[in-house]
């Protein structure tokens, strides 16, 4: 499939994060101020409208047990990290604005199909990592396509986005109410109707770097991508109270900690070209050596061998107070032919079998045998001579 360009918006984020520490908001109407504006409120408030007029005051009147809660980044942290990771396994690059929305580039899918069942499993993922929070996705060739596309949870493939923006309502364009219905009063309905409008009452609509977005987006020239802003561009890996261990022991939580690194790198579907190791001596400045990889390692055993080598030119048996391993320059894996382990080797018999049940599960008993499983045909050649 075509590169697409993912728009991920998470529903109520900051009330479900701030409800998360207080349970009690959820038992009537509530909202998360910050600077004294709205910033989000409990489900029943928006059902009823009140973010199409997010005035505090108003708010007060019309809703007399109104809570009002000032915003804590405190409270945003854990849902954040909760969220984005879910993102990362099935994301070329992760861009989020902030908290509750942002873009991403989705690993290309072979098909449509296969892409659906990643954007539901993702869904469900975040689901349960946040504690119920529901997550609306768009995908479509542009950054803002992508977001127009969230509304209606849209995949809008390369060639289809005229057709889309003929049925796409003027309300999933993300400007304010005042604005929206100054263009509406104008008879637009629909946001390709707005290509039907002087390019001077548009910027007199909006502003001017809305107007800008919404006409790229319009004639289709928005060449946008995705900045890889999350998650940091490097993994550690630290060991602490190493004095109390001898060389075997040291050396063993070595390898724990490079299987601890490998499963994170698996998770991320990410491999580093830099490896670094900073030793700490009990007795002493800290010292620091680096290497490289030059490909993917298949194993925590690869990161081990790489580490031990690092390791040996620092440490000459002084007693350590702690190591710390780092993986930087994170690549994503490139599509490939992976062996099945057709060989003696029992690690990779173990993965062939693995491979064939699975498709045996999902397609039936006979949907996969080995070729000496199969009856004794002659070859096609021999059957037509004969």
């Amino acid at each position: 499939m075509a590169r697409l360009i993912g728009f991920l918006e998470a529903v109520h984020f900051y009330f479900h994060a701030h409800a998360l520490r207080d349970p009690s908001l959820t038992s009537g109407p509530a909202v998360i101020l910050r600077d004294g504006k709205v910033l989000d409120c409990s489900p029943d408030l928006d059902a009823a409208g009140a973010l199409s007029r997010p005035n505090p005051a108003y708010l007060r009147i019309a809703y007399p047990d109104l809570r009002e809660v000032a915003f804590d980044a405190d409270a945003c942290a854990s849902p954040y990290e909760a969220l984005w990771a879910q993102v990362v396994p099935d994301a070329v690059a992760v861009e989020p604005l902030d908290c509750a929305q942002g873009f991403f580039e989705p690993v290309r899918a072979p098909s449509l199909d296969v892409l659906r069942d990643q954007i539901s499993a993702f869904r469900d993922r975040a689901r349960t990592a946040t504690a119920g929070l529901e997550v609306r996705i768009g995908l479509a060739p542009s950054r803002m396509l992508a977001r127009v596309a969230a509304h209606g949870e849209h995949i809008v493939l390369p060639g289809r986005e005229h057709a889309f923006l003929e049925r796409a309502p003027l309300e999933w364009l993300p400007i304010d109410g005042r604005s929206r219905g100054e263009l509406v009063a104008l008879g637009v309905k629909r946001i390709a109707g707005l290509a039907q409008l002087p390019r001077g009452t548009l910027f007199h609509h909006l502003k001017p770097d809305v107007a800008r977005r919404i006409l790229t987006m319009l004639q289709g020239r928005d060449a946008s991508h995705v900045d890889s802003l999350y998650p940091s561009p490097h993994l550690e890996e630290r060991l602490g109270s190493l004095e109390v261990l001898d060389e075997a022991g040291i050396l063993t939580s070595l390898s724990g900690a490079c299987v601890r690194l490998f499963t994170r790198l698996q998770c991320r579907r990410r491999w580093p070209r830099a490896l670094a190791l900073v030793v700490e001596p009990f007795f002493g400045s800290p010292v620091r050596a680096e290497g490289e990889m030059v490909r993917p390692p298949a194993r925590a055993d690869d990161l081990s061998r790489r580490f031990t080598v690092l390791l040996r030119g620092l440490w000459h048996g002084e007693e350590l107070s702690a190591l710390s391993l780092f993986a930087d320059d994170l690549q994503s894996f490139s599509p490939g032919q992976y062996g099945l382990g057709f060989s003696t080797d029992p690690a990779g018999l173990t993965m062939l079998e693995q491979v064939m049940d699975a498709l045996r599960e999902r397609y039936g008993d006979r949907a996969l045998l080995r070729a000496d499983h199969l009856p004794d045909h002659r070859r096609w050649a021999e059957q037509l001579l004969s």
